[in-house]
């Protein structure tokens, strides 16, 4: 039974009582829909699935405004995100621009292929990141000059609208050495934001350029920096933005060994924050987000084995500091590439016993656990046996909400 039918037949309840059945015979079910108050109604509907909102949209024109209003969009997210979503993101990077969402299940059942919405290049898209409904693409690294193809894009798959980010001014740079993006969730603010900085240190004082895009307001607000923070980005790919403070891992320049670099947004802060381990080796460590935190992976590739920190804040100082939460060894069967977490917090892992198979670790029992036995049969991927020893692909969890929908 599907979650839409198991509705309507709750709210027929509510309405046809058993013992009013009699006085209410003329009225038809979508009349009487319609006198249920928007408040109840929204309690109900929150609980139905993308797919079946968008079914219900059609029952009436205040259903079609109900659904379709901000405030409903943001009670649909806060309550899809708060059960435990049961969906994931799979991105192949051997096989360019393959994105797909399957189950968060045993079977990890194949739920939806995406393609890239028309008015985004698929040449020059080279960057994501995903935020609960949405993916943040941009053309950012596929196009070196800054007034030639620096577009950004959100889109919502599941509901088919992209939203091309407004025009962002940045032609008085000419000069810049490094870019960085970062995309996430800000909950104090029920916001998504992309944090864009830009780092001219060709004269004597370091500047960054820092353009922070909300949805609330589609728009930009910049502000430039003049700090001493000497750094330099090497992984312009990787970046992690959880609760408003978006992070990369660059190379401190004056002792040339890997450091965070953090900006917070809510505070419009730039800082440095060093690594647990020191060295410039950036095969070692490995950024993620994990359980609302931001979870930094130290290998240590001849034991086959890593260490797991968490970014904490100190309130009352200001700082950030770094808190171990596992060190684990692993089994030679299976690689200490995190190639990403699942819904229950537990990260994700290939192994090498079972012919393309992964394997989950929770870092909270220390119980390794299969998932999934083989992706062999998962045609979709498209990657021939050559590939069988690389990572086929990186995970994000997903979920299925109506953002986006509310915009033209």
């Amino acid at each position: 039974m599907s979650g839409l039918t198991m509705m309507m037949m709750m709210m027929s309840g509510l309405l046809y009582p058993q013992e009013e059945e009699e006085d209410n015979e003329d009225e038809t079910p979508i009349d009487s829909f319609e006198t249920i108050p928007d408040t109840m109604l929204s309690e109900i509907l929150i609980r139905l699935s993308v797919k079946d909102l968008l079914r219900c949209t059609c029952v009436s024109k205040s259903w079609y405004n109900l659904i379709k209003s901000p405030s409903f969009i943001k009670l649909h997210l806060n309550h899809r995100k708060d059960i435990a979503p049961k969906l994931l993101l799979f991105s192949s990077p051997l096989h360019d621009k393959l994105l797909y969402i399957r189950t968060n299940d045993e079977q990890c059942m194949e739920f939806y292929k995406l393609e890239l919405p028309h008015m985004i290049s698929k040449f020059y898209a080279n960057w994501y990141a995903v935020s609960y409904s949405l993916i943040c693409v941009s053309t950012i690294f596929g196009s070196r000059s800054l007034n030639h193809g620096w577009d950004i894009y959100l889109w919502n798959p599941l509901i088919q609208r992209c939203r091309t980010l407004p025009y962002l001014d940045v032609s008085h740079i000419f000069l810049h050495r490094w870019a960085a993006l970062a995309f996430g969730y800000v909950p104090l603010i029920s916001d998504f934001q992309v944090v864009l900085i830009v780092s001219d240190d060709y004269g004597k004082i370091p500047t960054f350029f820092i353009c922070v895009y909300s949805l609330n307001t589609n728009s930009w607000k910049t502000k430039t920096i003049l700090d001493d923070l000497s750094v330099h980005l090497h992984k312009e790919l990787d970046s992690v933005s959880v609760n408003g403070i978006s992070c990369w891992i660059m190379i401190d320049r004056e002792n040339d060994v890997e450091t965070l670099v953090c900006f917070d947004s809510m505070n419009d802060v730039l800082r440095k924050v060093s690594l647990p381990h020191q060295n410039n080796d950036s095969s070692l460590h490995q950024l993620l987000c994990f359980d609302q935190s931001v979870a930094l992976f130290h290998k240590e590739p001849k034991l086959n084995a890593f260490d797991m920190w968490v970014l904490k804040q100190d309130s009352v100082k200001n700082d950030f500091f770094w808190e171990k939460k596992v060190s684990v060894t692993l089994e030679k069967h299976i690689h200490n590439i995190v190639i990403g977490t699942r819904n229950n917090r537990e990260l994700i892992f290939k192994s090498k016993l079972h012919q393309r198979g992964l394997i989950t670790y929770n870092p909270e029992t220390n119980k390794v656990n299969e998932f999934v036995r083989s992706w062999k049969h998962w045609s979709t991927l498209g990657i021939d046996d050559l590939f069988s020893t690389l990572i086929p692909f990186l995970v994000d969890p997903f979920v299925d909400g109506l953002v986006l929908l509310d915009t033209d």
